[in-house]
């Protein structure tokens, strides 16, 4: 399995990868949100990454050096060596079998290596199976907050 930066090719796979999951696990996202120009956007960005499994896309995520959860007071490390992670996806039929847990520890330890001091998500309290992996992977709970429509946990990994 391979994590890498996304090209624009790929934005097709990872946008199919968002409308998959509409509806699915407790899933927040609605046809509005996420789509291809916030894809594109990232990409643009060098902030979309995307994983591989025997050369197949099966997930995506972003990264954000000074994303939307900035001003949120809550975080313990919150002096621009943090990194916000969002966009988290992995296709439908690939779920359950731990690739998420997979792609956001690959993503912890690539921001390891760029000298980063903390990691940043929202995980939504409607989603208990993204918020066990965050706690599998030694996330902590450092608040609450109602964002984008629904209720979120901050949570926050100090690397």
């Amino acid at each position: 399995m391979t994590l890498r930066l996304a090209v624009k090719a790929d934005i097709g796979m990872v946008s199919a990868l968002y409308k998959s999951v509409i509806g699915v696990n407790n899933s927040v996202w609605d046809e509005n949100y996420p789509t291809a120009a916030d894809a594109e956007n990232d990409l643009e960005r060098d902030n979309l990454f995307v994983l591989e499994k025997d050369g197949e896309i099966i997930g995506a995520c972003s990264v954000e050096a000074d994303g939307e959860l900035k001003g949120l007071d809550f975080w313990k490390i919150n002096d621009g060596t943090q990194r916000e992670i969002a966009r988290i996806v992995i296709a439908k039929e690939q779920q359950g079998k731990g690739y998420a847990k997979i792609m956001v520890r690959a993503f912890i330890d690539m921001l390891v290596e760029r000298g980063c001091k903390s990691v940043h998500l929202l995980a939504a309290k409607s989603n208990p199976a993204a918020v066990k992996t965050y706690l599998a992977l030694n996330f902590e709970t450092v608040g609450e907050c109602f964002a984008f429509g629904h209720d979120y946990y901050a949570m926050e990994y100090i690397i």
